[in-house]
């Protein structure tokens, strides 16, 4: 009586099939895999222009409480125990570019010393102030002249004071990341 044997494992025409298989799904998988660091960064600007949003309105709301919403000029309003500038009612540039950056910094609770960029476009009453900034992740940009808001031209949140009294502010994200 004869008894059979049975092979165990895999052939070598198996085994270089498994193998191309696997490296379809890698070629097909890898340009998700790396995109993954820009998609963090336009899910952190989202962020970042939700937050400020939400300050803003914030502001807004103590600044209808304190009757200060209907004033061209520049008014200082206390923001957790610190004077930030405001302007028809919402969230201003102080004319001071450091001071402007560090109410910026306070309100969003950002490091612009290692974590993002900004710069302010003057603009205001008079030539007085900024009317636009732009805030970026750090090392995406040249700001290597702050205060000009061109330097800023990709991936960034974009604030835009109102002009005038009644209007809103405006946000804008460029996702160029």
């Amino acid at each position: 009586m004869t008894t059979l044997k049975f092979q165990k494992g895999f052939t070598l025409i198996e085994l270089v099939i498994v193998i191309i298989i696997l490296g379809i799904l890698a070629v097909t998988a890898a340009p998700k895999f790396i995109n993954v660091s820009k998609e963090a960064r336009i899910a952190t600007l989202n962020g970042l222009a939700g937050t400020f949003r939400s300050s803003v309105q914030l502001i807004h709301a103590k600044a209808q409480i304190k009757n200060l919403v209907n004033l061209s000029g520049y008014q200082d309003l206390d923001y957790n125990g610190s004077p930030i500038t405001i302007r028809y009612g919402y969230f201003a540039y102080h004319p001071n570019f450091a001071r402007a950056e560090a109410d910026v910094a306070l309100i969003l609770d950002v490091d612009f010393a290692n974590d993002w960029d900004s710069t302010f476009e003057p603009g205001g009453a008079g030539g007085i102030g900024a009317h636009r900034s732009r805030i970026s992740p750090t090392g995406l940009n040249d700001v290597t002249n702050i205060g000009v808001i061109t330097q800023i031209n990709r991936c960034y949140v974009e604030y835009v004071l109102p002009t005038v009294v009644g209007e809103s502010p405006t946000f804008n994200i460029d996702e160029d990341c």
